[in-house]
């Protein structure tokens, strides 16, 4: 694991936390896939931001109703590049294998900003995310279990937040300077590691 840290930071030319923590299962799987020859990998990018798959959007409809959903749904489409996508192009570059985004295509997007609202969350009490995807991975057989499973973040599903959390801690980085690194406006923190 900790070999990945540097060459992580290097690959996405950012030392941020939180970047990299996301960075590294991307890292380590499209350095998998160029072991194994391959040349092209296709990412799921765009999806949550397309079908409401994030628990932020439960948030906006209960706040604001439906008719805001939309326009932050669009607002996080165009911010793609610039939160996720060039990290990604960076790892993949690295590791000289193309990725692919099949849900950013022109018309797809057009084809999922057409898709009401209601279908995407049906109420904001609602805790699944990305109904649509979960319909059809059970329409296509995907057992249940599966095609409910909550979503998890790279970094959590894969448990190299933690894995982080441990390396920090053997390198003496207490928690709570895990946490200012992460968070670098908690005051508080910085108060009281001084």
């Amino acid at each position: 694991m900790e070999k990945y840290i540097p060459e992580v930071i290097e690959a996405i030319e950012d030392s941020l936390f939180g970047q990299i923590e996301v960075a590294i299962p991307i890292y380590i799987s499209v350095e998998m896939a160029h072991e194994d020859g391959l040349k092209v990998m296709l990412t799921g990018q765009g999806a949550d931001e397309l079908f409401a798959g994030y628990p932020w959007y439960r948030t906006i409809v209960e706040k604001d109703g439906y008719n805001s959903l939309k326009r932050y749904m669009v607002g996080d489409v165009l911010n793609l590049y610039r939160e996720t996508l060039e990290r990604e192009d960076k790892i993949t570059m690295v590791n000289a294998v193309e990725l692919r985004v099949p849900y950013l295509d022109p018309k797809v997007i057009k084809i999922a900003m057409q898709i009401d609202d209601k279908l995407k969350i049906r109420s904001p009490k609602d805790e699944l995310e990305k109904l649509i995807h979960m319909e059809l991975a059970k329409r296509i057989r995907i057992p249940a279990d599966l095609a409910e499973r909550p979503k998890k973040a790279a970094q959590h599903g894969s448990g190299i937040h933690e894995a982080i959390l441990v390396v920090a801690q053997k390198n003496g980085f207490t928690e709570d300077l895990v946490i200012l690194i992460r968070f670098p406006w908690r005051k508080d923190l910085l108060m009281k590691l001084n």
